[in-house]
């Protein structure tokens, strides 16, 4: 906040970007920020790769053993976050990707299909309306989704 505060509309999508460059604090903060990107990831990357071995431990890929398995989805994770880092030279676009994608997962798509789940016929919650209410949530949760998407393309 203090970044757009500072700089106003002028700022750079990446704050860090906008402040002055021989700055001493600023060379601080960007030290930080490699520092957190760095150790970061890891962080994030292991319940990644965990969610998707829960994903593709069905019994079609029984065949490999377990490390094998885990090898194969860590190194084609780690190409694809690579590749990701290489298409988008800036930041506001991946930003704006992982919002469009995992904030309407989180919030509309996700709920929705679990109160669908929940309430499959209808008769037992109170009102029975239930599930549809689950089933307009999810709806409009993918419709965002594909509408945030597409405008975070189109505004390239």
């Amino acid at each position: 906040i203090l970044g757009y505060l500072i700089g106003g509309r002028e700022v750079a999508s990446n704050v860090v970007n906008s402040l002055p460059t021989y700055d001493t604090l600023v060379l601080i903060a960007r030290i930080a920020l490699v520092f957190v990107v760095t150790f970061s990831y890891p962080v994030i990357f292991h319940p990644m790769r965990i969610c998707f071995e829960s994903v593709f431990a069905r019994p079609r890929f029984s065949k490999l053993s377990d490390r094998t398995r885990r090898y194969i989805i860590a190194a084609v994770l780690v190409l694809v976050t690579w590749a990701i880092s290489l298409a988008f030279k800036q930041l506001d676009v991946v930003l704006n990707l992982t919002g469009a994608t995992g904030a309407t997962l989180m919030s509309f798509i996700v709920p929705g299909y679990m109160l669908w789940v929940a309430f499959p016929d209808g008769h037992k919650c109170p009102s029975g309306w239930f599930q549809y209410i689950g089933l307009i949530v999810a709806i409009f949760g993918v419709i965002f989704m594909v509408a945030s998407v597409v405008l975070t393309f189109v505004n390239l």
